[in-house]
């Protein structure tokens, strides 16, 4: 039976994880922003309720989930603009650039959620606030997720982008 390794907290905040985006070698520059608030899973946050007019069963978008996408957008966005990290409208001026992410969440309770649904919503917000070009492979290389466990006073998110170059 293979021995279980608990891993010791490095001087980054990351948890002892190999980051490679962190290495100045490759990384000019690392920026971080944070957005305080519980994190709503954008697919797991619809509503069906019936039309109307029709009749019939509609799938739509719940009013929280809404609410705390436009705060997160607004949130990363004035953080982006005050470190000068900000991008243009049209992602194709960006090609050739390429960044890494690592992504903190502190969760509010014990309730189950999806790391990966939480960190679509995030990464949404980091485009929607032009925090970054786009969240395709074509952009972002590398992104790391860590579960930061429960901070019932203080859930939020602390994303860290940095602009890698691969040799």
């Amino acid at each position: 039976r293979p021995e279980l390794r608990r891993r010791s907290r490095s001087r980054d905040g990351l948890g002892g994880a190999e980051m490679t985006f962190y290495d100045p070698k490759i990384c000019d520059r690392v920026i971080k922003l944070e957005y305080h608030g519980v994190i709503y899973s954008k697919k797991n946050s619809k509503r069906i309720i019936t039309n109307s007019r029709t009749g019939k069963p509609q799938i739509i978008s719940n009013d929280n989930a809404k609410a705390q996408e436009m705060s997160m957008t607004w949130a990363f966005r004035e953080q982006a603009v005050n470190k000068g990290w900000f991008f243009d409208e049209d992602p194709k001026e960006y090609e050739g650039r390429f960044f890494g992410i690592a992504v903190e969440i502190y969760q509010q309770n014990r309730r189950r959620r999806d790391l990966d649904n939480q960190l679509t919503a995030i990464l949404d917000g980091l485009v929607a606030a032009h925090a970054l070009p786009d969240d395709s492979n074509k952009f972002v290389r590398e992104i790391r997720v860590f579960d930061r466990g429960i901070d019932k006073k203080d859930p939020r998110a602390i994303i860290h982008i940095g602009e890698v170059s691969y040799e």
